[in-house]
């Protein structure tokens, strides 16, 4: 219609952001990532949003080569059954890429 205003894809994304706040959506996760980083890791890394990639991790100090920045327990634990397939599948993954598992 005549006289109506189209909103702009740069308002669009401002919009977005300022209802988002810098943390991205809510649905990102990123206050509770920072968290449970100050809380097991003293806060090394440090996670917020950009619009073009999502969720971004940043380190917060310098580190030199070497350095551990931070150590996790496994994900997954596989209990041993030697008759499994699913388990001799992985045993056989461990052999071949040892660097990744």
């Amino acid at each position: 219609p005549m006289g109506a205003v189209m909103p702009s894809p740069c308002w669009d994304a401002l919009s977005r952001a300022m209802t988002d706040g810098p943390d991205g959506p809510a649905s990102a996760g990123v206050a509770h990532i920072n968290q449970h980083g100050k809380d097991h890791f003293k806060g090394v890394l440090a996670c917020s949003w950009t619009e073009n990639k999502g969720r971004i991790l940043r380190s917060t100090r310098n580190y030199q080569p070497g350095d551990v920045i931070l150590v996790e327990s496994p994900l997954h634990i596989v209990q041993e059954q030697e008759k499994c397939a699913a388990f001799r599948k992985v045993q056989s993954l461990c052999k071949e890429f040892g660097q990744d598992f």
